[in-house]
Parts: structure tokens; C-alpha cells; sequence
């Protein structure tokens, strides 16, 4: 009913895909294209190919897409005839996430199948044409009545070839499983003669193994896939997500296991734990509920086989006053801690419930009424209950790790590191600035405290790399913080993770970086901020296809926060995809719109796409809303330059070029402005200086058009990076 064209967007300056619907079509293919726009439009997600604009002309209806620069999924298999097994499983995962993120919104998409799922160059799928998706609370529209049965019948599942009017989510899922057996096998799992008898075959004959076909297909996949593929659909994932976690943890356990695997898999059984509700109100009281929930946290984050979702995200969704099965849908959890703490002179009452949230069911609850004697004492105590009777539940494996070295005794100095913490998760110099403060004041308080130098080591860091403090001062300050948290804690991950990310920044020691962030990982696999630092450092020398696993894993563990979306965007941006860096940074600001390094990052990205105006209008109000900070002031003098503008960058940039601002920011400037020695003069006092964020040198997009240079090269190869993968 339509035809898409390649385009030219003038208006910025980038190809892009428009679908035209042809003259003459049905009003039930008006009302069904109609439709499609405005399921495209609310859709957003990352494997979804999104909505730039529609309308209409010359009495044509039209919509326009990014233009994807790759191959659709048919025209890989028509190539290669099969797909490699790791490569087919990521694939599905994928369209999976794709399709679970529609399914939240509502929409039943009806035609999985590989002409709709797109691979662009770098091997990341998107699932596209929403033409005959439908809304599951939608009233039945004329093309979809009871009894005309739509889709594409090599990959429809029994309920929609019957034409059953209330199809919901598992019919993607059986479709999907159809295109994943296509990518294993090289042919669908049912044939015949005739539409109809294949259509007969999908609602009697028994699903294929497909390791009858492909023998070095894991056993565990090859039951996912059968699961998938089930007639009735109570026997299918009930969920996309679950289709692709098992999938996920299936895969990586048929590998030989490591840290970094390991800690990728998407683990099947995932918790939640709720802020305890402080039922006393005092600011005494709320001591030691908030220690508590940090504790219970931390404690079931050792458990093998579990998933727990970040601190920082549960906090988010305090107060929100949803119910416990919309609370876990958000933070993407199977089930939930919640528990009250009440205290009366020095008597307290802890009440703490395990809920599966799909039903709302209590699996566990217990009283505890105890003398607050030792606060402390009292913790360990019902957290070690807890976690006993969680992995009894659950049947969770054991505890990974040595026990943890006890924590400070002094309850002052906890609350202190907790608010700390707290502030620098904001990610502005001023919550940066005070984490430190405090963080210090905890030590102060008591020296043996592994946490709190842990902490202490992050704020002076990401002062330091977010150029809101001197380098040469703030670097070696963390290191020996870092260094003295071990000497306390040798099993504290956070303490590892800080390591890593100064040999990164700082230090140069790549092997050293890699070994840091997977023994924190070993040691907490639900630590969110090293998964975080770990897939940037990947992408930054160019092993994408290990980065993103990581980065998506980061999200899982922390839904709520900015932090590993806005990740997300800087390895598109890294890896040479400007449109999906420019979508997740927008999705960042539309979460948080005082997120400034959003607005930085969403400008350089639009700078990189040479959308000058734009950026340059991203970077006036940046400098407006942040002040005159160097960092803000090279980006606009930066836009400038890239513009034309040359007499408003230099007035910007020549202070800058002048000053001890990192030198890797000042080529790129240099380069901006068509001054090609004084950049590369500027990379090897970089190399020299040892300047932040070099470790990502050999794919910046600033100076991609460099890296020809045999100059570039030797810088390159001085510095000694790990090689791309």
C-alpha cells in the first residue's frame, strides 16, 4: 500500500527513508496507514526505527524515518543462508527488548518477520513497520475483524491464524521464535504448498528441534526456542523480556564461563528492595532505615542467580504512591522487599514481606522485635535472616565471595557516607563537590571506613574527568584514596571499580583497567557504576559488540536513573552512530532536563551530524544554565567554529587554547578551525600529559578525519591501547 523512498533532508542535511502511500488505496488502507503513524510516534526505544515526521501532499499521505544504512534481516539470510548462533541469539534479543518496550505501550505488532527487522552496519537491529500493529485496548478496526486473518503466514502464530480477535504479547513471541529458528536453520519451521497449509501446520504440527537441523545449537537455547514456539500460549514466555533474559542466560552459560560473561547474562531472577518506611518520622529514626535498606540491598547483591536493581532507582519511585505490580514493572524486577521499621524508646520492630509482584503474593513475611543496643548489631542480624531466607525461597545459589570486612560501627559516620553517595549521584559540580566534603568528614569520623575512601576516590575522579577540578590535583588524591580502601576492604567492588576507572582516565594502565572492572564485576555483578565504566572504556577502543551487553545490563540495574541511559548515548556516539547517540541524549533530557551533561553531549552529537545551528542553540543555553565553565565555553566556540563563525570561536577558544584546559579538547578545537599542526601539537602534549578521556582517541568523531594521517597513527600506537575487537 505504500513505497519508500531514499531522501535528502535538507532542512538537516541527512538522508533519511519516506513512505509514501500510494493513490488510489482502500479507506481501510488509509485508516490502517493513519494508524501506523500514530503507533511509530509514541513508540521510543533504541531498536525501534522511529518517527522524524509526517503529513501530507499533493492528497499523499507520507511519513519519514531515519535512513538506515545496513540491510534488512531477509537480505542477510538470502546472502548467508544462515546466521551465526551468538550473532542470531543477540539479534533476537534485540527485537525482543524492541518488542517488549511496544508491548508495554500497548501495541501487538502482527509481523515479526525478518523483511520488518533491519541490521544496520553496526550489526544492531531495528524492528520497523508498525503497518498492521494494533493496540490491545483499541476497539476491533475493519482490517482486523473477527475471522480475516492478517500477517505473514510463515511466521504467524496459532491464535492470529485463526484470527482470534484478542491476540496479545506471546503471538509476537512465537513469531520472533519462528525468525530466530529461520536465522539458525536457513527455513522457517513449517513449509508447504499453499498458504493454507502452512497456516494447518502452525495450529497442529508439533514445533521442530531445531538442533535436528544445526547440532551445535545449545541444548538450552534449542528449549527456549521450542518454549517459544509452544501452540498455546500460556506455554510460551509470558513476556518478551523473558524470552530474550532466557535466551540471554542461556547463550553466555553454554560458553566457557567468565566474570565479564557472566556478569552480562541477563539473570532469570530479579528483586527489588524498597526503601524501609521509617514509621517513626524522627531523623534518628531514619538512621537506621535507611541503613537497613542500603545493607539489604548490598547483602542480596552477593547471592548468586539474582538481579538486584540499584539503590538509587527505588529510591526514585518513593512516594509515587503505585501499586507494588506497577512499581516492579518500572524498575523491571520479578519481586519486591518492603518492610517498616518502627521505634519506641529503645525497643524496635522491623516487619519485612517478600512479594512475587505479578500477583501481588506475600512469599515471606517476619516480625523482628529487638533492643537497640547496637544498631549495628541488629542490622547483621536481620539481614542475614533475610538473605538466608530469600536464597531458601528463591533457591538461589551461595553467597560469591569472602565475607565482607564489617563496616564502620559509627552510625554518624554511615549516614554521612549515605548522603554522600547521594549527592554524587546527582552528577553536578556542586553534589560532586559535597559528596567529597562529606565522604571526608565520614573518614574523619572513622578511618577504617573502606566505604567512605571509596567514595571519596569517585567524587576527586569525576571532578577531575568532568573538568570541574584540576587533574593534576584530583587524580592522585583518588588513587591514594582508592588504594587505602582496599588496604581496609580487599573485597569491596566499589573500591576495585574506583581503581579502574583512574588506570583508565588516569594511570594508562589498559590491562590493569580491564582486570580492576572485572574482578568488581566478579564481586558484585549488580554493581550498575562499574558496568557503566566498563562498556565506555570498551567502546572507547572500539569493541562495541562487548560494550553494549554491558551498557544494556547497566540500565537493567539501575531503570530509573539517567546515568547508564545517558551511557547508552556515548557509546552510539563513539561508535559512529550520531542518530541513536542523538535519541538516547534527548531521551535523557526528556527524564531529567537539568541533566547539563545531556545538553553537552546532545550538542556535540548535533555538531558531529553538522546540524551547526542547532548546536550552536543547544550550547548558548548550556553556557546560559551552567555558567561560563571552560568545558561549556570550548563546546560553543567549538560550534562556532565548525559553523564558519570563526572571529565569535576564536574570541571563545583562544583563552582555552592558552590555559592547562585538557589537551585533547583543545586538538578538536584546533582542528575545528582548520589549524591542523596545532592539533596535532595539542594530541602529543595530550599523549604527554596523560589527559583525560584519551583512551577514546582512535574513535572520537571530532578527529575522524585525522586518523589517515600517519601522524594520528603514531600518536596511536604510543600510547599503546589494547587492540579493537
Amino acid at each position: 500500500m505504500a513505497t519508500v523512498y531514499l531522501a535528502h533532508d535538507l532542512k538537516h542535511d541527512r538522508p533519511v527513508a519516506v513512505k509514501v502511500m500510494r493513490t488510489g488505496e482502500a479507506p481501510m488502507d488509509i485508516e490502517r496507514f493513519h494508524r501506523e503513524i500514530r503507533v511509530v510516534a509514541r513508540l521510543r526505544h533504541p531498536f525501534i526505527l522511529p518517527l522524524y515526521d509526517s503529513g501530507e501532499a499533493l492528497g499523499r499521505l507520507y511519513f519519514v524515518m531515519p535512513y538506515i544504512d545496513g540491510e534488512s534481516l531477509r537480505g542477510r539470510l538470502v546472502r548467508d543462508g544462515r546466521v551465526p548462533c551468538a550473532q542470531a541469539v543477540e539479534i533476537t534479543r534485540q527485537v525482543a527488548d524492541a518488542l517488549y518496550a511496544a508491548h508495554a505501550e500497548g501495541v501487538i505488532h502482527r509481523d515479526v518477520k525478518p523483511e520488518n527487522i533491519l541490521i544496520a552496519k553496526s550489526g544492531h537491529a531495528l524492528l520497523a513497520d508498525f503497518g498492521i500493529a494494533r493496540a490491545t485496548d483499541a476497539q476491533t478496526h475493519t482490517a482486523t475483524q473477527v475471522g480475516i486473518t492478517i500477517g505473514t503466514v510463515a511466521y504467524m502464530s496459532p491464535e492470529q491464524a485463526m484470527g482470534e480477535r484478542t491476540i496479545d504479547a506471546r503471538s509476537d513471541i512465537y513469531s520472533l521464535g519462528c525468525v530466530l529458528y529461520e536465522m539458525l536453520s536457513g527455513s522457517v519451521p513449517f513449509e508447504g504448498p499453499t498458504a493454507m497449509s502452512v497456516l494447518s501446520k502452525h495450529l497442529t504440527a508439533p514445533p521442530p528441534d531445531i538442533r535436528q537441523q544445526r547440532d551445535d545449537v545449545a541444548l538450552a537455547v534449542a528449549a527456549t526456542l521450542l518454549q517459544a514456539l509452544a501452540k498455546d500460549p500460556g506455554d510460551r514466555p509470558a513476556t518478551a523480556l523473558e524470552f530474550a533474559s532466557r535466551l540471554v542466560t542461556t547463550a553466555v552459560s553454554s560458553r566457557t564461563p567468565s566474570p565479564l560473561t557472566n556478569a552480562v547474562a541477563a539473570t532469570k531472577l530479579s528483586i527489588a528492595v524498597l526503601p524501609i518506611e521509617n514509621i517513626g518520622g524522627s531523623a534518628e529514626d531514619a538512621y537506621f532505615s535507611e541503613g537497613m535498606t542500603e545493607e539489604l540491598t548490598s547483602a542480596l547483591s552477593r547471592l548468586e542467580g539474582l538481579r538486584v536493581v540499584s539503590r538509587t532507582s527505588t529510591v526514585a519511585v518513593r512516594g509515587e504512591s503505585l501499586p507494588l505490580r506497577a512499581v516492579a514493572e518500572r524498575l523491571g524486577v520479578e519481586f519486591i522487599v518492603e518492610g517498616t521499621a518502627r521505634r519506641a524508646g529503645s525497643r524496635l520492630r522491623l516487619t519485612t514481606k517478600l512479594i512475587r509482584a505479578s500477583d501481588e503474593t506475600p512469599l515471606w513475611s517476619e516480625r523482628f522485635d529487638r533492643t537497640l543496643d547496637d544498631v549495628f548489631a541488629v542490622q547483621d542480624e536481620i539481614t542475614e535472616r533475610l538473605v538466608e531466607t530469600i536464597s531458601g525461597a528463591l533457591q538461589l545459589g551461595g553467597l560469591r565471595g569472602q565475607a565482607p570486612v564489617p563496616a564502620t560501627r559509627s552510625l554518624e559516620a554511615y549516614d554521612l557516607y549515605l548522603l554522600g553517595r547521594h549527592h554524587w549521584y546527582e552528577r553536578s559540580q556542586s553534589g560532586m563537590r559535597r559528596a567529597r566534603d562529606l565522604f571526608q568528614q565520614a573518614i574523619d569520623l572513622d578511618p577504617t571506613y573502606a566505604p567512605a575512601w571509596s567514595g571519596l576516590a569517585d567524587a576527586s575522579a569525576l571532578l577531575a574527568s568532568w573538568q570541574f577540578a584540576d587533574p593534576d590535583e584530583m587524580y592522585p588524591l583518588a588513587s591514594q584514596a582508592a588504594r587505602r580502601a582496599l588496604e581496609l576492604d580487599p573485597s569491596l567492588a566499589e573500591a576495585h571499580a574506583s581503581i579502574g576507572f583512574i588506570k583508565m582516565n588516569w594511570e594508562w594502565d589498559w590491562d590493569g583497567v580491564l582486570r580492576e572492572f572485572r574482578r568488581a564485576i566478579e564481586l558484585n555483578p549488580n554493581h550498575e557504576t562499574t558496568h557503566r565504566w566498563l562498556s565506555a572504556f570498551l567502546a572507547g577502543i572500539g569493541r562495541r559488540d562487548e560494550a553494549m551487553p554491558i551498557a544494556e545490563r547497566a540500565v537493567l540495574l539501575d531503570p530509573l536513573s539517567v546515568l547508564p541511559r545517558m551511557n547508552i548515548g556515548i557509546i552510539h556516539y563513539l561508535t559512529n552512530d550520531p542518530v541513536g547517540a542523538e535519541r538516547e541524549f534527548r531521551r535523557v533530557l526528556e527524564i531529567d532536563p537539568g541533566f547539563l551533561r545531556a545538553v553537552l553531549f546532545l550538542g556535540v552529537t548535533l555538531t558531529v551530524q553538522r546540524r551547526h545551528g542547532e548546536a550552536i542553540t543547544m550550547f548558548e543555553s548550556l553556557v546560559e544554565r551552567g555558567g561560563r565553565l571552560p568545558l561549556y565555553l570550548w563546546s560553543l566556540g567549538t560550534a562556532y567554529a565548525r559553523a564558519g563563525r570563526i572571529q565569535e570561536a576564536r574570541a571563545l577558544l583562544d583563552p582555552i587554547h592558552g590555559s592547562t584546559f585538557p589537551a585533547i579538547y583543545r586538538a578538536m578545537s584546533h582542528f575545528s578551525l582548520g589549524e591542523t599542526d596545532q592539533a596535532f601539537a595539542a594530541l602529543e602534549q595530550a599523549v604527554a600529559q596523560r589527559a583525560d578521556w584519551m583512551y577514546s582517541l582512535g574513535h572520537q568523531p571530532f578527529l575522524a578525519e585525522l586518523r589517515t594521517d600517519p601522524r594520528f597513527q603514531t600518536i596511536l600506537a604510543s600510547m599503546h591501547l589494547p587492540r579493537d575487537s
